[in-house]
């Protein structure tokens, strides 16, 4: 029986993940080229909602479990009210499926959904039977991104490919992998021109014959191990100070930040005007997409438009994840998290359950972690009964 109900988890995780999915990669085409079937696919998203609450019904939780459910579920309708926007419950909806989760199975299913659907979003375009994305930006710089509605969200969607790839294939890692990534990493380039997922997808590759690189030279177990927690914290809380230093201290006129790329510090300057303008919130405020068009780094984002407690949330949740893959000495784990640390930097996207597998990935740190809290609660209150039954 107890096999049985673990693999029902795991389809429903599958389902839910690959059907947020299907939904992202669509609801943009179908919403602007076949109006009639838009509340079809709203529909479909209500379904993954119901998908969601069955997958944590079924769960079996502790007291403690249930009370971290009850309230991530709380601060996410909280928000949901004050931004008037599902991004955060798109987020949360990757920590609640993420219990007693097999990672690998899931992102095996994830990889071939992703290999499936990617061919499907270049073929279906060329054939003439779903709609052609093509961006001119008035300069020669011409993007095509097929199926996908943005060359970003190409680049995003081939950026996950990568991470489940290279995550499945860690320990079997050779040189036809890198030339396979490659290879994908020029079709990006040449078509969709998506610089962030290409600088990420370039770091995870130098990351991932790095660490081979060092298996080779130090030996030493432990010592690697290391390193590379020092690598991801780093990573985490370096990532999180530049930020909020960048947005709140930003200046057009000041000679470091004129060093910048364009379109970089347009992002920051919006970011500082953001906060000027608005200042902080706890859980959130409307965001005007007619005056801040491209509010787009994940921490502004989070800390400015979604409010600090989610952005403190966030940050807790990475320190957790890169504690807990240190202590159990996933290495491949600690790769992924610094990749998605750089990624953060200048996009927001994979923030949401609809682009990709992030929040899974965090939240399947986090549940082991509350369960051991939870027996420690267990043992001292044993432990204070017992003498105080002396």
């Amino acid at each position: 029986m107890n096999e049985k109900k673990k693999k029902w988890e795991l389809w429903l995780s599958g389902m839910i993940l690959e059907g947020f999915l299907l939904y992202g990669e669509t609801v943009t085409a179908v919403s602007e080229n076949w109006p009639v079937l838009e509340n079809l696919l709203e529909y479909w998203l209500y379904f993954m909602y119901l998908l969601v609450l069955v997958r944590v019904a079924i769960q079996k939780k502790g007291w403690l479990e249930w009370l971290v459910t009850a309230g991530i579920l709380g601060l996410v309708e909280l928000t949901r009210i004050t931004t008037q926007s599902n991004e955060v419950l798109w987020f949360a909806a990757g920590l609640l499926i993420a219990k007693d989760v097999d990672l690998s199975r899931v992102l095996k299913t994830d990889l071939l959904t992703r290999i499936v659907m990617a061919a499907a979003l270049i073929v279906l375009p060329l054939a003439g039977l779903y709609p052609f994305f093509i961006r001119d930006w008035g300069s020669g710089r011409v993007r095509y991104s097929f199926g996908w509605s943005h060359p970003n969200e190409m680049g995003l969607f081939l950026l996950m490919l990568c991470v489940a790839w290279v995550y499945l294939r860690h320990k079997k890692w050779c040189w036809k992998d890198n030339v396979a990534v490659l290879l994908l990493l020029v079709f990006l380039d040449r078509l969709a021109n998506s610089r962030t997922p290409e600088i990420c997808i370039l770091l995870l590759l130098l990351l991932e014959n790095l660490y081979i690189f060092l298996e080779k030279r130090i030996p030493d177990q432990e010592r690697r191990s290391r390193l590379r927690k020092l690598h991801a914290w780093l990573s985490v809380f370096g990532v999180f100070i530049l930020t909020f230093v960048l947005f709140i201290s930003y200046s057009d006129e000041a000679a470091v930040f004129q060093q910048i790329p364009g379109t970089v510090r347009g992002r920051f300057s919006l970011a500082h005007r953001f906060w000027s303008e608005q200042g902080f919130s706890l859980l959130g405020q409307v965001f005007d997409y007619e005056i801040y068009n491209y509010l787009d780094m994940l921490y502004a984002y989070l800390s400015l438009n979604m409010g600090l407690v989610v952005a403190a949330g966030v940050l807790f949740l990475n320190a957790l994840a890169v504690w807990r893959a240190g202590k159990d000495r996933d290495e491949i784990l600690l790769l992924i998290l610094i990749m998605f640390q750089a990624y953060s930097l200048l996009e927001h996207e994979h923030f949401k359950m609809i682009y990709g597998f992030y929040p899974l990935l965090l939240g399947y740190t986090l549940w082991p972690t509350v369960g051991e809290v939870e027996r420690w609660f267990g043992k001292k209150i044993r432990q204070t009964a017992g003498k105080a039954g002396k």
